[in-house]
């Protein structure tokens, strides 16, 4: 059975229908990089949404060429969430509490490496990837 595109979602907007993937949040240095970008993307013909202000962040939506939804943000000053978290949940989970800082003994120990002589790189096909010019 071939694969059913869902619907598109609308960013910000809420949502009914089945579960997919949301979107992937690309962090830039600046606001004057997104403004950039979202410049070069409408100019390839790509709709963006206005720059939506999320009080620790502001964002600039879109999709890319395979419909995959995109965000594009730079932090605002004051409010370094990824340094100094804030939880606005009464019953936050478990794993919001642990923090920003890497935990030790969350993932196992590596017992096995892959030995130098068997990282291999496969043949694969990225002819799509680039325009020849």
């Amino acid at each position: 059975m071939p694969a059913e595109p869902i619907k598109r979602k609308v960013h910000g907007q809420p949502f009914s229908g089945p579960l997919a993937f949301d979107h992937l949040a690309f962090e830039m240095n600046s606001k004057e990089e997104v403004w950039a970008l979202k410049d070069r993307l409408e100019a390839a013909g790509f709709a963006c949404s206005d720059m939506i202000e999320h009080e620790f962040i502001h964002s600039v939506y879109s999709f890319d060429p395979n419909d995959i939804p995109i965000e594009l943000c730079y932090e605002v000053k004051g409010h370094e969430i990824r340094r100094v978290p804030v939880i606005n949940d009464a019953h936050p989970p478990a794993a919001a509490l642990e923090g920003v800082e890497p935990q030790p003994g969350i993932w196992p120990e590596v017992t096995r490496p892959t030995p130098q002589e068997e990282q291999e790189v496969k043949l694969g096909d990225g002819s799509g990837f680039f325009k020849k010019f």
